[in-house]
């Protein structure tokens, strides 16, 4: 009696092809990523840093605001711990960051019946206007940065002159913010890569908290930050 065997059942080309279409998908997204870097600093890329980790991670969070060409605005951001960034409010045109208390993300808007305080909640993003501040409650300059150059080296200080950080960098890489936890003294750094990149205190280089927040400039406020002058 012949030996009669069920044929095999044919292979299935799509999964054969999964594999080869899961790497060619890595591929592109690494394409992506390269020449997005290769766009804005050349061939030379910024500087390689490690992610933060249990032991540089930020306990607070922080408060970004930026202007956002797709909201024609202003724009007010929340970085958590966790490094995840949620869009609180737009429309914040005429303010800039004032501290970050109990209240709220505080903004200063200035205007032709003078300087007023807005309090922007950070889990809903309302606003409640709130009596008027004095000249002592200007900013006083804790989000300013200078970042020069020595050679291939560049050197960024922050308000007082202090130098934060010392890295070889592109010409045209460069930290565009700066502000510190008042409690914990852990800086927050906002760079040219579109970065938010935390620096411990005591620390000599910084990690990155944000790999990309779509914006190389805005400025910043840790919650947990009194308004000057209060």
């Amino acid at each position: 009696m012949a030996d009669v065997r069920p044929a095999p059942a044919p292979s299935d080309p799509t999964a054969r092809d999964r594999p080869v279409r899961a790497l060619l998908a890595v591929a592109a997204a690494v394409a992506v990523v390269t020449l997005g870097l290769v766009l804005r600093f050349g061939l030379v890329p910024p500087p390689e840093l490690d992610a933060v980790d249990a032991t540089t991670r930020p306990t607070r969070s922080l408060a970004l605001l930026s202007f956002r060409e797709a909201a024609d605005g202003r724009c007010l951001d929340v970085v958590a711990p966790d490094g995840s960034v949620r869009e609180v409010r737009c429309g914040l045109d005429g303010t800039t960051l004032a501290g970050w208390d109990e209240r709220g993300v505080l903004l200063l808007r200035f205007g032709p019946t003078g300087t007023r305080l807005t309090a922007v909640d950070p889990a809903d993003g309302t606003t409640r206007e709130l009596p008027d501040v004095d000249a002592g409650t200007l900013p006083d300059g804790r989000g300013w940065v200078d970042s020069e150059r020595d050679g291939a080296t560049l050197i960024v200080r922050d308000a007082d002159g202090t130098v934060l950080w010392r890295v070889d960098a592109p010409d045209n890489y460069r930290v565009t913010a700066v502000a510190t936890d008042p409690a914990s003294g852990t800086v927050a750094l906002l760079d040219a890569a579109g970065r938010v990149l935390v620096l411990p205190a005591g620390a000599s280089a910084p990690s990155v908290w944000v790999a990309d927040v779509d914006n190389d400039v805005a400025e910043l406020v840790w919650e947990g930050t009194p308004v000057a002058g209060d």
